[in-house]
């Protein structure tokens, strides 16, 4: 994480150019968000900063240098700059990059813009109803379409308006559907196959937050499977979690959703971070915080490959 959180090189600059005199290098364009491998990337390593202080570092060494990485990138002169960036260029990174808008809304207390994503959310996708989860895998996915938005959905519903709406979305959703079977990479060297490690780890995420909120609606026998198919899609994706190079933002930063979202036993991988101890930071839906001795076990297991 610190190696991704520093290196400039290489960079995926994704910046439209309109003149001859646009030349900027990456670093000026986005002086916070320019290591990693590209900006959205960068930017999941600065929210998995984060998240592992948040829960709680306990080797005291890596929390300092952990918080001087982020203090580094994280000033308020570069963010002045992103933010500048971001207002000259109002579709950077739409829709993937600004898919953090709600809960960031919610964290900070900004009742009225949460509530305008969450009304927009409810126009957008109220009405969809038996989503193709056939078409979905185009060979190099790290999200299920489908999922993303029956996650986004629980999020912005009652959980017994979601559990209708979910009923409508994915009718056939059951152990045996497509959409929930592991997919395995068959080039660990392919910067784009390797994506698939990444749809194993969020899916199982997704899957985790979607059931929590439909055991709030109704609890029923047949969710039990489908929470077992999540573990297995878990478990698919799960040996490739730590990853190097470019892959490695989105290994992280799921697994770490996956220990922030669980709220099974059924859940946790067997032999992986067996001390992950889940203790709520929040009564609400809105899920458990790992304990920061399992984020440090991540932190650590995922540091050998990029520089601790």
């Amino acid at each position: 994480m610190l190696d991704n959180l520093a290196r400039p090189y290489p960079y995926a600059d994704h910046h439209v150019r309109r003149s001859a005199q646009d030349t900027a290098m990456p670093h000026e364009l986005h002086p916070a968000f320019g290591t990693s491998f590209d900006w959205h990337s960068c930017v999941h390593m600065h929210w998995l900063g984060v998240s592992v202080l948040d829960a709680g570092l306990p080797d005291s060494a890596a929390d300092a240098r952990l918080r001087a990485a982020l203090g580094a990138n994280l000033t308020a002169e570069k963010l002045d700059v992103e933010a500048e960036y971001l207002a000259a260029n109002p579709s950077w990174e739409r829709p993937y990059g600004w898919a953090w808008l709600v809960d960031a809304f919610r964290t900070l207390d900004r009742d009225e813009a949460a509530a305008a994503c969450a009304a927009g959310a409810r126009r957008w996708f109220a009405g969809d109803a038996a989503w193709a989860s056939e078409w979905e895998l185009s060979g190099q996915d790290f999200l299920s379409a489908g999922l993303s938005e029956a996650d986004l959905m629980a999020r912005v519903l009652s959980p017994t308006d979601f559990a209708g709406w979910f009923r409508r979305f994915l009718p056939d959703l059951d152990a045996g559907s497509a959409m929930l079977a592991p997919v395995g990479v068959s080039d660990e060297t392919d910067g784009y196959l390797v994506h698939l490690h990444g749809l194993n780890l969020s899916r199982a995420g997704q899957l985790a937050r979607i059931l929590a909120v439909l055991r709030e609606a109704a609890p029923a026998e047949r969710q039990a499977e489908r929470l077992h198919a999540g573990t297995t899609v878990l478990r698919g994706g799960l040996p490739g979690a730590a990853g190097s190079g470019q892959e490695q933002f989105f290994r992280l930063q799921f697994s770490t959703l996956i220990f922030a979202s669980a709220k099974a036993e059924s859940l946790k991988p067997d032999g992986f971070l067996m001390a992950a101890s889940m203790t709520p930071s929040n009564p609400s839906r809105d899920g458990l915080r790992p304990s920061g001795a399992a984020l440090c076990s991540l932190w650590k297991s995922a540091s050998t490959g990029c520089g601790s």
